[in-house]
């Protein structure tokens, strides 16, 4: 018995001749040594005797005869059973698996990834060209007057304060640009503020001073999720 490693072409010449294939992995991924023993094997038939903690058990299960490694008793009858068995059994055996090996290429499992992803962009495009229904402005206040308990959401830049001119800014220049709220919502907002069926949160990013220089009516301010401020 000799222990080298050995090219390709020889390996494939002595997987060819071999009439039983032991492969008892205590554990591994995508070992390739059972795939190419079966694809191999077209002439000969042989048996694979393979452990069930092996990557390739999930596939090739059904042809081989699975053992577990830790066991030698169990290893030693697959053994003696692969040598002894007819002619008729190997073959039943070797199709399933080479059936597996040949259909189950690189090539398809490349072209049914790429499918199945292009079917997952097709039914996000499909979910995004759905448009919501209009929102019922008479419904809505309606519903909001008879409410006891209103929580407004709102953001803050560009959405309660002035428009600024930001194209070919830095962020750094657009965090120290001076931001204002916008004229025709102080009163509302204030009204909103002071009413006791009414929470308004402010949702922003900016500094926490802008905040307190600009929204010092503002009943909550959530500062990057961090800060709580009552006023």
């Amino acid at each position: 018995m000799e222990d080298r490693s050995l090219d390709f072409p020889a390996l494939c010449a002595l997987y060819a001749v071999t009439d039983v294939a032991l492969v008892t992995s205590l554990r591994d991924g995508m070992n390739l040594v059972s795939y190419e023993f079966v694809a191999c094997q077209d002439l000969k038939k042989g048996v694979l005797i393979l452990s069930e903690f092996a990557g390739a058990a999930q596939s090739l299960g059904a042809g081989a005869i699975l053992v577990n490694p830790w066991n030698i008793t169990e290893v030693a009858n697959a053994i003696a059973r692969a040598l002894n068995m007819s002619p008729e059994e190997r073959e039943k055996r070797h199709w399933h698996n080479f059936t597996h090996v040949t259909t189950h290429t690189a090539q398809e499992w490349a072209e049914t990834f790429v499918s199945e992803l292009n079917d997952t962009v097709v039914e996000a495009q499909l979910r995004i060209k759905q448009v919501p229904p209009s929102l019922r402005e008479a419904d809505s206040i309606e519903r909001y007057l008879r409410s006891n308990n209103r929580l407004l959401i709102l953001g803050f830049n560009a959405t309660l304060t002035e428009p600024v001119d930001t194209p070919g800014r830095r962020g750094d220049q657009i965090r120290e640009m001076e931001l204002k709220l916008h004229p025709d919502l102080k009163q509302p907002l204030n009204a909103l503020c002071h009413d006791p069926k009414t929470t308004i949160v402010v949702l922003s990013g900016s500094d926490r001073n802008v905040l307190d220089k600009v929204l010092d009516l503002v009943l909550f301010i959530f500062f990057s999720g961090l800060l709580i401020s009552t006023s």
